[in-house]
């Protein structure tokens, strides 16, 4: 009988059916396999499961549409707020970019339906082709100054060349080449056909100090513009020399007559320092141009010491030098101080140290407005935030104000800020404006 010899026999009578099934513990080879029941268990809760999913299945769809029509719905609400106060704000951007450009007599276009309204026609963006963010960002702070615009875009094309004839380098700048880029860029800039700007001319132009295979400082390059143009648009052959020339009013003006250039007009200061022997209290004093100042920050005093740095009295500091009128090798006390203060201050912040642990990375406090006494004119200067270029990890970017409100261009992108979002930006060059400050 093989394997099953020892096995009852066994009926296949219902009763017998029934008689095995109501047992506690039925024979071995009537039992089911331990897989195969837990699996047929699993599927019959599925099953049931699956019933009760039926049976709620409208009721759980109706309360999932009710769900997605609120969710959208609040959307939609969100969406409209925020269309709504970015209206607000492009409209008051608009008066004020309106304002600015009937001063100036030229063209304004309204904001670019396509994109939302967020591009700002009057004020273009710059295209990028290539590590061109540095230069970009200092374009755009240099075009955001009201007297340079009024310089460039108010000249005609006879009055540059009749400029070029008289104030031009041969030998070094012929035919003030960059000036006559500059009125170009700044003319396009209030063209309204023209989408965006180009200035990969200017650039290579500077090729040699700026390759276009590499990043580079914003500060260093608004220096070196400076710099050119101060030297295409002042008379040649010029010599100024402040050691015969004592008192400061008499320096200043015999450098106006021989740098009579816009540039040093605007970007121009005067800093004063007197030696003073400790022996014979004799002093001597020495007269420096400058067109930036350098404000070190580090982790320790964030630029706490910003408006005593500007003061009109800097600490005065010790070193030993020989002196002319007494012939002895004694300790000089050196005091430096600013006594003329340029229409436009640029501030470059240096976030201290050698090492990137010792540098200082995101906001850096700074004052959107501050007052200093100017010696010249025995008053008080006050000085307002103009713009911001921002560098982050190496990008560059220029926050510049228009009128009362903000605007953020970062090559070829346009759009209206709150003054508030300057907070979380790393700032690296400021701009200030003495609006008050009458230039010649």
């Amino acid at each position: 009988m093989g394997i099953f010899s020892s096995a009852p026999e066994v009926s296949t009578t219902p009763q017998n059916r029934q008689s095995y099934s109501d047992c506690d513990s039925p024979p071995s080879y009537f039992r089911e396999p331990s897989s195969s029941r837990s699996q047929r268990i699993s599927i019959t809760n599925r099953q049931r499961s699956t019933r009760l999913s039926e049976e709620e299945r409208k009721k759980l769809l109706q309360q999932r549409k009710q769900n997605r029509e609120k969710a959208r719905k609040e959307e939609e609400k969100n969406r409209k707020k925020k269309k709504s106060r970015l209206k607000q704000r492009l409209e008051l951007l608009d008066e004020d970019a309106k304002e600015t450009c009937k001063k100036y007599k030229v063209q304004w276009e309204n904001t670019d339906k396509e994109r939302g309204g967020e591009r700002l026609e009057c004020w273009k963006a710059i295209k990028n082709p290539n590590l061109n963010c540095f230069m970009n960002a200092s374009m755009q702070s240099l075009l955001s100054l009201p007297e340079l615009v009024k310089y460039f875009s108010g000249c005609s094309d006879g009055d540059l060349a009749k400029e070029k004839k008289s104030y031009f380098s041969k030998e070094l700048y012929p035919n003030a080449k960059i000036s006559c880029l500059m009125q170009d860029l700044f003319k396009q800039c209030y063209d309204s056909d023209a989408p965006e700007l180009d200035v990969t001319k200017i650039r290579s132009k500077f090729k040699d100090d700026f390759t276009e295979t590499e990043m580079h400082d914003s500060g260093e390059f608004i220096l070196s513009l400076l710099n050119t143009l101060e030297n295409e648009l002042n008379p040649p052959d010029q010599q100024f020399n402040t050691k015969d020339i004592w008192h400061y009013l008499q320096v200043w003006k015999k450098y106006q007559e021989t740098y009579p250039s816009i540039i040093n007009k605007l970007f121009v200061g005067m800093e004063q320092t007197i030696f003073r022997c400790q022996k014979c209290f004799h002093e001597s004093k020495m007269y420096d141009m400058f067109k930036n100042i350098s404000i070190q920050c580090t982790p320790e005093a964030p630029i706490k010491g910003f408006i005593a740095f500007l003061s009109q009295l800097k600490s005065p500091q010790e070193c030993k030098m020989k002196c002319k009128n007494c012939d002895s090798k004694k300790s000089f006390i050196i005091k430096k101080r600013i006594i003329r203060y340029p229409k436009y201050l640029m501030l470059v912040i240096g976030r201290g140290g050698p090492s990137t642990q010792d540098q200082i990375s995101g906001f850096v406090d700074y004052p959107h407005s501050f007052v200093q006494f100017d010696p010249q004119s025995d008053h008080e200067i006050k000085y307002t935030l103009n713009n911001v270029i921002a560098n982050r990890t190496v990008h560059y970017s220029t926050y510049c104000k228009r009128g009362s409100k903000w605007v953020h261009l970062e090559n070829t992108d346009v759009k209206a800020i709150h003054p508030s979002e300057l907070k979380n930006e790393d700032a690296y060059i400021l701009f200030y404006e003495a609006k008050d400050l009458i230039v010649d």
